[in-house]
């Protein structure tokens, strides 16, 4: 099957993992993570993603996933958790694209309840087209967030501009930290300045729970990883 045709039907979609408040082992919201599902076997973004984006396919993946969004912002309403958030992913490419917001647009709750993660590993720079399609979004309503943090070099001068909301730590800080002193230097820097900069911080890629714990102590506020749950469709 081609990339457009798992588009257009779906066998390309969202799952979703959930974020925990570590002070209180809560969820608190679930980053949407695409997913290729073809006879019952699920194939992650690296088989796929790469051939998508950048490409006239990622506005057709985009479009199709706002929707599944707003799927599962009605199912977490049902369900009694009207108070958790989305977390969605957004490429370079698609930070240029002048009708980002109107298609942003088309989600249909408070723009805060939907976070936009934009990857460290882009290097958006304070004066970039980026930055203001970023601006945008923030002055919108839509809360931002740095994703995949210190896996690049930070431009820290973009935080000045008052948009991000968050910084979500990358994995490979995260897992090991209970047990590498130098990493957890790194957390406590990163926690130092988010908590200055009034930003929300969330640990990827905690598997085990003595990183959890260590994240907890580190005051780290949020927690993501195989330990709470791998990515899923809601209800799975």
């Amino acid at each position: 099957m081609s990339l457009q045709d798992a588009i257009a039907t779906g066998k390309i979609c969202l799952h979703f993992q959930p974020i925990i408040d570590l002070s209180t082992d809560c969820c608190v919201g679930y980053e949407a993570l695409s997913r290729w599902v073809e006879s019952g076997v699920v194939y992650g973004p690296p088989s796929f993603l790469p051939a998508i984006l950048g490409s006239e396919l990622e506005r057709s993946l985009v479009e199709r996933q706002i929707i599944e969004l707003n799927v599962a912002r009605r199912w977490l309403d049902e369900h009694g958790q009207g108070d958790v958030f989305l977390a969605y992913n957004l490429s370079l490419p698609s930070l240029l694209w002048s009708d980002l917001q109107q298609l942003l647009g088309r989600w249909d709750d408070n723009p805060n309840r939907l976070w936009l993660e934009v990857p460290e590993k882009y290097s958006v720079t304070k004066e970039g087209s980026g930055m203001r399609q970023l601006k945008a979004l923030s002055m919108a309503g839509f809360k931002i967030e740095s994703d995949d943090f210190g896996v690049a070099w930070a431009n820290f001068s973009r935080f000045l501009s008052d948009i991000y909301d968050g910084i979500k730590i990358d994995r490979s800080i995260i897992q090991g930290c209970s047990q590498d002193k130098r990493k957890r230097a790194l957390i406590r820097a990163i926690v130092a300045i988010s908590d200055e900069m009034s930003m929300t911080t969330i640990a990827e890629g905690i598997d085990n729970a003595d990183d959890a714990q260590c994240c907890t102590f580190l005051n780290v506020q949020m927690g993501q990883g195989y330990l709470f749950g791998k990515a899923k469709p809601l209800g799975a």
